[in-house]
């Protein structure tokens, strides 16, 4: 497209997408935004790399690799440790399947150890709330969100590369009160749908926060982005506009920072302090995160068996057409003597 290629498997009536051409930053290394939503986090996930590590031993050996880009390919170029990443509600079952083993023992790019990986300040993965209560999946997601997958338990060590090179943890919330759904515009067309079916209520509010945040996300990486619109910021964590004049008026500074209203710089959408300092919004620590003790020594099931299991019972929240209908309830009337009962 920045090209100026012809497309020509466009729907007839798509407008031309000439407009485009040399106007989008995609040539520079580490430039694309790359994101998805359950299977297409996960998809995401395992396209970065199988890309960026694409020439390390175990990946090339692989028998049947996931994808295998030409060595001189752009995409090749393209992915390194510096593209911004966001995940939601990343489904893990494909990725722990054990004919991709040695991918999954590789951290993101993000997590590189190199000198230039930003770490966990580029990765920004949000849950709902059925899918941080889904147990055994979060604490998949928290190692496979980690510096070391292979390790058995989220530690703090794992954030120190090899090197020596300290990196950030990932900025992983979750949204309450919000279903699988909520992460598109599901829950905005069908409201009551989702409030009957999977109990999820505001579904604007889940997209405006995850909204904040992705912004928040880019202006922490240094992409340019237009400020938060001031109504995003009903669910709190924002200095009000009157208390900044108060402010900026008692105030012996000549200046006091216009950016604390949040517009500019959204700090609270990544608060980590666990104050709720905006509504609905909950940071996941994933440190301690992992296997459980008796996983550990060989005892009791793996994570990936008890993710196979429990899997059965969040189909209804993957496709709402596994949904379990429900069973009308029945309930006896008495009819004239001689007649008996009848259910209704």
């Amino acid at each position: 497209m920045d090209a100026g290629q012809e497309i020509n498997n466009l729907n007839t009536s798509t407008t031309s997408l000439s407009q485009f051409a040399g106007r989008l930053h995609v040539h520079e290394p580490g430039s694309i935004i790359f994101a998805g939503h359950s299977f297409g986090a996960t998809t995401v996930y395992q396209f970065l790399k199988s890309t960026y590590y694409a020439n390390v031993p175990e990946i090339a050996a692989m028998e049947k690799p996931l994808f295998t880009p030409a060595e001189d390919s752009s995409i090749r170029k393209q992915i390194t440790e510096k593209n911004v990443t966001m995940l939601l509600d990343m489904w893990c079952l494909p990725l722990l399947a054990p004919n991709s083993g040695p991918l999954y023992n590789l951290p993101l790019p993000v997590y590189a150890d190199v000198p230039s990986a930003p770490g966990g300040t580029a990765l920004l993965a949000v849950e709902s709330e059925a899918f941080f209560k889904w147990s055994e999946h979060l604490h998949a997601t928290a190692r496979l969100l980690s510096p070391d997958p292979s390790s058995k338990v989220v530690t703090p060590a794992i954030f120190e590369r090899p090197s020596g090179n300290k990196l950030p943890e990932p900025n992983l919330f979750y949204v309450a009160s919000s279903a699988h759904l909520s992460q598109s515009d599901f829950g905005i067309l069908f409201p009551l749908l989702t409030k009957k079916i999977f109990n999820a209520v505001e579904p604007e509010r889940a997209l405006r926060l995850n909204l904040r945040a992705q912004l928040q996300l880019l202006r922490a990486n240094g992409v340019p982005v237009a400020r938060t619109w001031i109504g995003d910021l009903v669910d709190g964590g924002y200095v009000d506009k009157l208390d900044l004049a108060e402010k900026k008026k008692h105030s012996s500074e000549q200046h006091v920072n216009a950016a604390d209203d949040g517009l500019d710089d959204d700090k609270a959408i990544f608060d980590r302090s666990g104050t709720g300092l905006v509504d609905h919004w909950v940071w996941i620590d994933t440190i301690g995160l992992g296997e459980q003790p008796q996983e550990q020594v060989g005892g009791g099931e793996s994570t990936t068996d008890k993710i196979e299991k429990s899997e059965e019972q969040m189909k209804g929240e993957l496709e709402p057409s596994e949904q379990a209908a429900e069973i009308a309830p029945t309930r006896a009337i008495s009819l004239p003597q001689g007649h008996g009962w009848q259910a209704i």
